[in-house]
């Protein structure tokens, strides 16, 4: 119990510590810029890092957002060492990422150097790629993240005695929506920050690890001591748009893999029988019994997949205030691209049947299907006396997420619901289905589109 208070008591700590210029600022008003540049000033040189594999959907265009402040940009490559054999056992290599991905760098134009490897973990990822940079100020950059730097603001940090700058980062729903901040992270920011640059003579590689926002797990960023905590940069210098539901399929697959096995290595698979965590032998088991591919053709329809979200209780929809930036055209784009590849995975369901996991949610984002929708067919592979149909929308109102139940009528082995009449708050919906059974006579089953 002490244990746990302390920590808490250091967290509270060190967000006071590293926000205390924008508390201060937050209380006082808005300031003007403070620093005076020398007319003979130049930028010095940024290098970036980049921890990837096999996610390249919208990389091009990541990379066109950067290229005019970046000189050196390091790509840390491979997947985790307990991902290599079930990446194997689908003819993919876990050392590196496929062809596209190095030809969208190739064709960058951005001078890149390559770190190859299967990794622990992504902590080691990412000390590797902030390690081989060169230049005093490195950037981390993700493949979903759509990145503009204000050149006046990132003067004025680089001109400032600030170690560490972060950009808006707003989360997108549909173009015209996004996730923004309640209660006191709203107070800090109204719109979600991260941490982006930061100055390498005064932030090493493991304390740079802190101010990043990492998915974790059982793994552990080495602990920084509060006195090697500085302060962010007043000002966010830049934006960041974060488009991580609208990968294509292939690449959200990757993302899928990730978050979801990891979390069922460490936490267990009770659904599916198993209520301890693995370790790595009877994990690799439970991979090898349910195949490579029967695990991929199910996270298809993972809520990764079909871009949904969740929201903390600390997190609002609100309409997108950033619609007339320079990079509108590019966010319609990249989500007119994910639309598509939806349309075409739900058009392929309604010929070729599916996979799902018994007692695992799988998502169909209904709304995706050409022509008004509103009686769905579910078939299944058996008749199933126990199933749930749900329907999820998220909303620009409060509440801003809601789950209720469906009315399921049975037809032997087919399972119709009415939809609701699309309202005027909605903003996405799909639902959630969920056959429950006994996962020792079967793990999966299929399904399509009626």
């Amino acid at each position: 119990m002490y244990k746990k208070s302390k920590n808490h008591f250091r967290k509270i700590l060190r967000l006071i510590i590293v926000n205390y210029k924008n508390i201060y600022y937050r209380l006082v008003g808005k300031r003007n810029r403070q620093v005076t540049v020398d007319k003979d000033f130049v930028l010095p040189g940024i290098s970036a890092y980049l921890s990837i594999y096999n996610d390249w959907s919208m990389l091009d265009k990541v990379l066109q957002n950067i290229k005019p402040f970046v000189n050196e940009l390091i790509v840390v490559d491979g997947a985790y060492k307990w991902q290599a054999k079930h990446l194997s056992g689908l003819g993919k290599d876990p050392l590196t990422s496929s062809k596209d991905l190095y030809q969208i760098l190739d064709d960058s134009g951005l001078s890149y150097k390559v770190i190859k490897d299967t990794w622990s973990n992504e902590v080691e990822k990412r000390l590797a790629g902030y390690e081989a940079c060169t230049s005093r100020y490195i950037m981390r950059i993700d493949a979903d993240e759509i990145l503009n730097l204000e050149y006046d603001d990132l003067v004025e940090f680089v001109a400032s005695e600030s170690k560490v700058a972060e950009f808006y980062m707003p989360t997108y729903l549909d173009p015209q929506h996004l996730i923004a901040n309640m209660g006191f992270k709203a107070f800090l920011r109204p719109i979600p920050t991260q941490k982006f640059l930061f100055d390498s003579n005064y932030i090493s590689s493991r304390d740079h690890l802190s101010y990043l926002w990492l998915v974790l797990g059982d793994d552990n960023v080495p602990e920084v001591p509060l006195n090697k905590f500085y302060p962010v940069h007043s000002r966010p210098i830049g934006y960041c748009f974060h488009l991580t539901n609208w990968r294509q399929l292939e690449n959200n697959l990757t993302r899928a893999t990730f978050y979801i096995l990891k979390s069922l290595k460490e936490k267990g698979a009770p659904k599916l029988g198993y209520k301890d965590p693995f370790s790595d032998l009877d994990f690799q088991s439970f991979l090898d019994e349910l195949t490579p591919d029967i695990i991929m053709r199910s996270l298809e329809w993972s809520s990764f997949c079909v871009g949904g979200t969740h929201l903390t209780p600390s997190e609002k929809i609100i309409f997108n205030r950033f619609s007339d930036h320079k990079s509108q055209d590019t966010i319609d784009l990249i989500h007119q691209e994910f639309l598509y590849g939806r349309r075409n995975k739900l058009i392929e369901a309604s010929k070729v049947p599916q996979v799902a996991l018994i007692n695992t949610p799988f998502y169909i984002d209904f709304d995706n299907i050409d022509g008004a929708t509103e009686k769905l067919d579910l078939i299944f592979s058996t008749e199933y006396p126990d199933l749930s149909i749900e329907i999820i929308e998220m909303n620009n109102s409060h509440p801003f997420r809601k789950t209720f139940p469906l009315s399921i009528s049975k037809e032997n082995n087919k399972y119709s619901v009415i939809i609701p009449a699309r309202k005027e708050f909605n903003i996405l919906r799909y639902l959630s289905v969920t056959v429950h059974g006994n996962p020792s006579v079967s793990k999966h089953l299929t399904w399509k589109i009626g």
